[in-house]
């Protein structure tokens, strides 16, 4: 892999109009064009406790498990951060609150002050070993975060097997894949079709090696990570959830005059039965 290949790749990628209907299959023929993809795995060890939340319309209890895990096929109609439309993944983070952080966003844009916000949340412990995916830059002085401190160790150990011209090459691609895992989609409308389609072309080299992906919370910035699991995972021996809240927030006004988000109240379950697809609410 030579520094030209990358920064042409690069060039193309950044060239791909996101409203061109042939947008994810263009990312993915032009980073198939290396020939080689750079992909790192770690291996997340079982006992992982991870958070998923889901916004809800109303402040109604959820009653089944099914509906705090994977969203179904038919609502997943656009991009995220790591899927094409109709992907399945399932999305948590290692922190409640940064769970929480995900739907700033959204809540954002579509809240008025005023409005109350439902969202439940379930903590899920992991009981197998994840071979993941890692994202995280080659310069160390971007490190700012616990994961890129943590994991850039990793990258560094993979950059010293290469040789030559190679070194330098793959330390430009991760720069930019830095860049685009950590980038607002709203800053850039095309980010979530090339870290989606990098994601999907590395499971289809070495789909038997990769069970998921972890990147940093964008919206928490240095604090915080997520996961996303394949599918295929996400069953009642691989995954145990041990609790769920119903947690309401209140939309207001902060002191910059943009809209905050206050916790009013936290409804925590008294039961859960995965056998069963049961959630026990008082």
């Amino acid at each position: 892999m030579t520094t030209e290949l990358v920064r042409n790749t690069i060039r193309l990628l950044e060239a791909i109009n996101p409203n061109d209907e042939n947008a994810y299959e263009k990312a993915i023929l032009n980073l198939n064009s290396m020939r080689f993809l750079p992909r790192i795995t770690e291996v997340i060890e079982p006992g992982g406790i991870f958070y998923r939340s889901r916004p809800m319309d109303s402040e109604g209890l959820i009653p089944t498990i099914n509906e705090i895990s994977m969203p179904p096929v038919h609502c997943i109609t656009d991009f995220a951060r790591c899927n094409k439309p109709y992907q399945q993944m399932f999305y948590c983070s290692n922190d409640r609150p940064i769970s929480f952080l995900e739907l700033v966003t959204y809540w954002t844009g579509k809240k008025a002050i005023g409005d109350l916000i439902y969202v439940t949340v379930g903590r899920w412990v992991i009981n197998i070993p994840l071979n993941t995916l890692i994202v995280t830059t080659p310069n160390p002085a971007d490190r700012h975060s616990e994961y890129d401190k943590y994991y850039g160790a990793f990258l560094d150990a993979y950059l010293n097997l290469l040789e030559g011209e190679s070194i330098n090459a793959t330390k430009e691609f991760y720069s930019y894949m830095f860049g685009k895992f950590r980038a607002p989609k709203e800053e850039n409308s095309n980010v979530y079709i090339i870290t989606s389609a990098y994601y999907n072309l590395c499971l289809a080299n070495d789909e038997e090696s990769i069970d998921a992906i972890a990147f940093p919370s964008v919206p928490s910035r240095e604090i915080g990570a997520n996961l996303a699991i394949r599918k295929h995972l996400i069953t009642e021996n691989n995954l145990t959830l041990t609790n769920v809240m119903r947690n309401t927030f209140i939309v207001h006004a902060g002191k910059t005059g943009l809209k905050d988000f206050t916790e009013i109240e936290a409804k925590e379950c008294l039961s859960v039965n995965q056998h069963e697809n049961s959630i026990l609410w008082v």
